[in-house]
């Protein structure tokens, strides 16, 4: 069935009062992409008030703001006031009032004051994690997507006792960097995420010793902390996420390149080891594409001419031969493939070659690039122009369609510019500013990670507690619905 904007509502209330869980959930679905657009439609004003309290307690919805939850709350009870009226103290339940803002708040204080006095808000003093746990988490629409590299420092040379190691986070949108807390240094360490959790895996202390310590940052919180460690310390090794699970995968230590690979189950906190890899590899590219692992060339005593696909549900890893030996690229899956950036390649001039001769050593950094589909198979019909500069160790990353390259080396020079490009684009478009670091520092790893949008960052990362609204109760007697905490005196007026 095709659900779109003039049928989602009534499918949805008819699946709910049926109990036709796969209808329920196809336009549950659609409506949390468009709730704030649908709210505005009749036939939103004429759900059955269970079926509004399960679409307004979800996390999925596609809001910026709470205040979208109280309005269409506010916007259903007035469409039948005498009847409805009663449930309003109930349906105030699922907003959560801490995520508002200052500015929204009043606005609704005043709302409430005016025209619903027969409920009192639950004043509470609060900091931003208080916020966070009173307001029992943020919605799907309220987070960004930013990009988060890691810095590595080349000479390991750092004032103070603790080196620490420093994280830049790039806002696609704005195309400005700025910085996260720092976390302990480590040098070359694997890099992913899930949700608005960024993970650091293994890596080298300042004296080059090697670690299995596994990092979480919380971009709720803004506050590290240290996870289980994995069972084998490793550095340079591709780090990923795939279904809630994260995947070190060789690598090497003091005892050389390693073919151990393991997995970290986020939601047990454990650590499990997985099948081997066919062979040692450091330096390939990595990225998933539909539940399964790629690493796309890579170094061990000798250039690597193939690549390895590991299967996340059967645990087995597929070797496929490729006609060229590449290293260093960056990869990043986009729909159906992946696209496989710079590195040190096989090449003439520089375009990377598809042939079966070539040296046992790739010497040069290239700028091209190519497409590798879902099988391991490269199609060279897939246009892709060449970068701006031959790149190596960049990091590649995707959003919303546009494919971003972060940072990246050559032989002499370390870079700290960035460039953009839609695929079908005839060229890549540098961003106006460059990432925020010295010459002796470059980025070795990225992953996107989801950051609460600025103005509700504000008031979780608080450390201050402030009186705010965390809930309504029904007004004593005798107690108007105006009361507020000590000191708080509004006339204003929303509606």
């Amino acid at each position: 069935m095709n659900i779109s904007m003039s049928n989602c509502l009534n499918l949805y209330g008819l699946a709910y009062e049926c109990n036709h869980p796969p209808l329920l959930q196809a336009a549950l679905s659609y409506i949390e992409q468009h709730f704030g657009t649908l709210t505005k439609q009749e036939a939103f004003l004429n759900l059955d008030s269970d079926a509004l309290i399960n679409l307004i307690c979800s996390d999925n919805l596609e809001i910026t703001s709470e205040l979208v939850i109280y309005q269409a709350v506010r916007s259903w009870v007035e469409a039948a006031t005498s009847v409805r009226l009663p449930l309003f103290q109930k349906l105030l339940g699922h907003v959560r009032f801490p995520l508002l803002t200052h500015d929204e708040l009043v606005d609704v204080q005043a709302d409430i004051a005016e025209y619903y006095r027969h409920v009192r808000l639950r004043w509470k003093e609060i900091d931003g994690t208080g916020r966070l746990l009173e307001s029992g988490g943020l919605r799907k629409g309220m987070y960004d997507n930013y990009f988060v590299c890691v810095e590595v420092n080349e000479n390991r040379i750092q004032n103070g006792d603790n080196p620490e190691s420093y994280l830049h986070c790039f806002d696609p949108h704005a195309e400005k960097w700025e910085k996260l807390p720092p976390v302990i240094y480590l040098s070359y360490p694997g890099c992913a995420s899930v949700g608005c959790k960024l993970y650091l895996s293994g890596g080298q202390k300042d004296n080059c010793t090697f670690v299995d310590v596994l990092y979480e940052y919380s971009s709720l919180t803004s506050q590290w902390m240290q996870l289980p460690s994995m069972t084998t310390s490793r550095a340079v090794h591709p780090f990923l996420a795939c279904n809630k699970k994260l995947y070190a995968l060789g690598g090497c230590n003091d005892l050389g390149p390693l073919t151990s690979a393991e997995a970290f189950c986020v939601e047990q906190n454990t650590w499990t080891s997985i099948a081997n890899l066919p062979l040692a590899l450091m330096y390939p590219a990595s990225a998933v594409l539909k539940n399964k692992l790629y690493l796309i060339g890579g170094k061990a005593s000798w250039s690597y001419r193939g690549l390895l696909i590991y299967d996340t549900n059967a645990n087995w890893w597929t070797e496929v031969p490729m006609e060229f030996a590449c290293y260093g690229a960056a990869a990043v899956s986009v729909g159906n493939g992946i696209y496989v950036l710079g590195g040190y390649s096989e090449e003439r001039g520089n375009v990377v070659l598809h042939t079966a001769m070539g040296s046992e050593e790739v010497p040069s950094c290239t700028k091209g690039s190519f497409y590798l589909c879902e099988n391991g198979r490269v199609n060279w019909e897939v246009n892709i122009p060449e970068l701006p500069i031959a790149l190596a160790f960049a990091c590649a990353l995707e959003l919303q369609g546009k494919i971003y390259l972060l940072a990246g080396k050559d032989e002499n020079d370390s870079y700290n510019t960035s460039y953009s490009w839609v695929p079908e684009d005839t060229s890549w478009t540098q961003c106006p500013e460059e990432i925020p670091v010295t010459n002796e520092v470059r980025m070795f790893n990225c992953a996107t990670l989801k950051m609460p949008k600025k103005p509700i960052r504000i008031l979780l990362l608080a450390t201050t507690a402030k009186s705010t609204v965390t809930g309504v109760d029904n007004a004593k007697k005798g107690q108007p619905s105006s009361y507020t905490n000590d000191g708080c005196g509004l006339n204003c007026c929303w509606g």
